[in-house]
């Protein structure tokens, strides 16, 4: 028996979040799809990293695997939203 579910199945849910990966006072987030309530450390594809330190503007994000995961249903949640919704608005003023 497999468990894998039917390939017409729909997919869970899943969440573009922050996960902090850095020591005390000196926070630096990795930007992370997981499946909602997921244990720390387990994702599915890390998308790139925050570092609300050095300037609040300074993240690295894979852009066409942040879109295609949108594009399948994953939600930001937390900080993550206003970090995409940052992001996107910045991406408009350039171009």
């Amino acid at each position: 028996m497999s468990s894998m579910p039917p390939a017409d199945a729909p997919l869970p849910a899943l969440n573009i979040r922050l996960q902090r990966m850095a020591n005390r006072k000196r926070p630096v987030f990795r930007v992370v799809v997981a499946q909602p309530g997921a244990k720390a450390g387990r994702f599915l594809e890390q998308l790139g990293t925050y570092d609300p330190v050095k300037d609040s503007t300074d993240c690295s994000v894979a852009l066409d695997r942040l879109k295609y995961w949108l594009s399948v249903g994953a939600e930001p949640v937390g900080e993550a939203e206003a970090m995409i919704v940052d992001l996107k608005q910045r991406l408009d003023a350039v171009g």
